[in-house]
């Protein structure tokens, strides 16, 4: 199933996601901004062979859109910008799968962003960080 609820996430300024190296995938529901979306062609991720996507650009794994006060799209934010939640991120995976992950990252944004998930996950439960 695929969410499409606007995620309640109290990001704060927070822009780990944006600058984790993950591809931000487009969806025929996504609105453009004016003049349409930076893009660039992956092939293969994850999907049958030979197969293409089409991802928001991206320089040294930082999304183009995200800027010094967030993102610069934010009103024409793909929908899987709009849905993600680094807590329920966090909440959803075990410590292995998430051990894993973090070994694979070379930037370190990927283990900074579980890390903020596992605060906002243990704020939303109403245990302390």
């Amino acid at each position: 199933m695929i969410r499409t609820e606007v995620a309640e996430v109290a990001c704060d300024g927070c822009t780990l996601c944006c600058r984790s190296g993950e591809l931000i995938t487009l969806s025929d529901e996504d609105t453009p901004p004016p003049g349409g979306y930076q893009t660039m062609v992956v092939g293969d991720v994850g999907g049958p062979e030979g197969r293409v996507f089409e991802v928001l650009a991206q320089v040294d794994g930082r999304c183009v859109y995200v800027t010094a006060s967030g993102c610069s799209i934010h009103r024409w934010a793909p929908m899987v910008c709009k849905v993600f939640d680094c807590a329920g991120l966090y909440a959803s995976k075990t410590r292995r799968q998430r051990r894993v992950m973090e070994a694979r990252d070379r930037s370190g944004y990927v283990k900074a962003l579980y890390a903020r998930g596992r605060e906002l996950h243990r704020l939303r439960i109403g245990s302390q960080p």
